[in-house]
Order: C-alpha cells, then structure tokens, then sequence
C-alpha cells in the first residue's frame, strides 16, 4: 500500500500545479492501476524474458517516452539492491531511455541505498549524472548518492505521502471518540519469535494500562496478514484490519487511529500526515531517517532492542507528551510540505 499512496500524492501533487498534467504509470499490473488512478498505464515490470519477447511492448514504451513531456522515476526506495539485483535496472532504464530519446528525467523523493553490487552502483552513476532533476527523501540518501559520483544537484524533500490528508481529508463526523485507539503496522521480516512475544506482552499491557483497543493494520495484506493474526489471536481487545480494498479504505482505518507504532514505513508518514503521534520500529534504515526528519526520533525503537519495558515506555512517554510531538508533527510537516511544494513549482515552470 506504501507504494500505491507514493503514486497516488505524486499525481495528486503534479496536478495541484498543472490540473491538466496527463499521466502514462508504467506498472506490473495495469488494469488495477487505472482504475486507482483514472490514468494510463502501460504494462513494465524491467527487463525479463516477457519483454524481451513483446518487442511491441517496449516499442509502446519508446513511442510513449518520447511523446511525453517528463519522466517521474519514483518514488520510494528503489534506487537499492537488497531486495533484488534487477530492482535498479528496472527503474534506471526508464531513465536511460528518456536520455536518448532527449526526454527531461526527474527523480521524484527516492529513497536510495544500500547497493551492494559494485557494478549496479556505477550504472547508478552513470544514468543519474544525466538525470535534469534529483529529489530525494531523507538526507541519507543524498549522502549515498554525492559518495557514489552523483554530482547533479540533489534537493531532499517530503515523501509525497505525507500529503495524504489533503486529498484523503478527515471526516469528524465518522471519528468514534468512545474508547482509545492504537494502530499497529508490522511485518514478518526480521522479527523471531522472542521478538513477537515482547511486542504481544507490550500492546497486552498498553491496552489494559490506558483502556486502549489495539488494531493491527496490515499495509500488505499478503505478507502482513499471517503476522498480524497470530499476534492479535494472543492479546485480548485486538482486530486485525485486513478487509480494507484500496489505499483510500486503507486510510480510513489509518484515520481513526489515535495512535501508530508502526514498522511500515508509510504507517508512519500517514500518521504523521494526519497528526498522529507515532513510535517507528526500525527494521530498516529509511525508518530511522524518516523520524530524524520530523525531529521524532525519541520515538524510535530499533528492532534488536525491542523489549516490553523499551515498547511500554516509548508509549507512555507518547501517551504523556501527545500535544507536544503533535506540535512538532505540525510544524516539521509544514516545512517539508513547503519545501516539496516549491521544489515541483520549479520543475514545471
């Protein structure tokens, strides 16, 4: 889902600045993708047998770069080898293609980092030297790119998600003030079992502690699901909310949430989009940046120093300082929104 809202607030923030700008989404499965976004989408999963044999899906491909006025590579952290070798070229050829056809390339909020293959980091070079606009997320990233040879300028904005509460707005009329309510987004990665046990002996206590009811929310329904019913089988006062259908009912759980602890990355900017206060478990670098970024890394809990009495601190800590880091979440949030609005208002003129 994290993926679906980067597109969905890249859109939504274009046409903020141009409400006749166009779109052709290069995506795995095209069919959904219009219907989520009412735009064009073309089939592109990177450079595999299936394309190697429709040569008439590149040609579209071809035709399509060079009719348009931009290519948008991103956003989100794919400028990376840890989840597979062909993640980079997948995204960078996109660029490379724009280049030889003389098509104006912007990286749009990436996150970038780690590559661990000497080869995929000179190619990162390469391509990105010729890119004419590089955003990225964090300034992590930046750093990664400046070590690796990137000297085009490289500008650190918002991930576009953190806009979601403008065109996903509140309704009050819906919030249900009966009872308390965290939100918790996790996921099956690097958590053992002893790990599992101390986040379901925490939210157990949190919820008799503060009269809360928990909700795991999971942003992968595929992934996420086994995960969360497992825990929430376990603790008492728990539902897990997976028969959400699209990123809009996703954000409708999301909205009602008076508090987050979430791994998933985007768990966090929705909770920071919306106000609410939020605890990041750092499976993964981008977590930690994300929280430097909003000045909220007291509420950071790394996952290898995960215990109950860590968890039920950081929340009662959050619980006690609520309308503080909601100031903070303000004005942080108001910054970087500024800083994105005006970085998309220069690329456009």
């Amino acid at each position: 889902m994290g993926d679906e809202l980067i597109l969905k607030s890249t859109i939504y923030l274009i046409k903020k600045f141009d409400a006749e700008a166009r779109f052709t989404i290069l995506s795995s499965n095209p069919e959904q993708t219009k219907r989520y976004t009412d735009e064009s989408s073309l089939y592109w999963s990177g450079v595999n047998f299936k394309t190697l044999k429709e040569t008439n899906l590149l040609f579209n491909i071809l035709k399509e770069i060079k009719d348009t006025d931009y290519i948008i590579i991103g956003g989100g952290g794919i400028i990376q080898d840890v989840n597979s070798v062909f993640t980079i070229p997948r995204y960078l050829l996109i660029s490379f293609l724009g280049n030889i056809l003389y098509t104006p390339t912007i990286y749009f909020s990436l996150g970038v980092g780690p590559i661990n293959s000497q080869k995929l980091r000179y190619f990162t070079n390469i391509i990105s030297n010729q890119a004419d606009f590089i955003s990225v997320r964090d300034e992590y990233s930046k750093k990664y790119l400046e070590k690796i040879g990137v000297h085009t300028n490289i500008e650190v904005i918002s991930d576009p998600s953190l806009f979601t509460s403008e065109y996903f707005p509140i309704d009050e009329s819906k919030q249900d003030k009966k009872r308390m309510k965290l939100g918790v987004s996790i996921r099956d990665f690097k958590i053992d079992y002893q790990t599992k046990l101390e986040i379901m002996k925490s939210l157990q206590w949190i919820s008799n502690k503060f009269n809360i009811n928990i909700f795991l929310i999971p942003m992968n329904k595929k992934s996420d699901s086994i995960l969360c019913h497992d825990v929430s089988n376990n603790i008492q006062n728990c539902t897990v909310c997976d028969n959400y259908q699209n990123p809009s009912e996703l954000i409708d759980i999301y909205k009602r949430m008076d508090y987050i602890v979430s791994m998933r990355l985007h768990g966090l900017i929705v909770a920071t989009s919306y106000k609410i206060p939020c605890i990041g478990l750092v499976y993964d670098k981008k977590v930690d940046n994300f929280m430097k970024q909003i000045d909220l890394h007291d509420f950071t809990l790394s996952l290898s120093d995960l215990n109950m009495e860590c968890l039920c601190n950081k929340f009662t800590k959050l619980v006690e300082e609520k309308e503080k880091v909601k100031n903070k979440m303000n004005e942080n949030v108001n910054e970087l929104k500024s800083k994105t609005e005006g970085y998309i208002k220069r690329i456009l003129q």
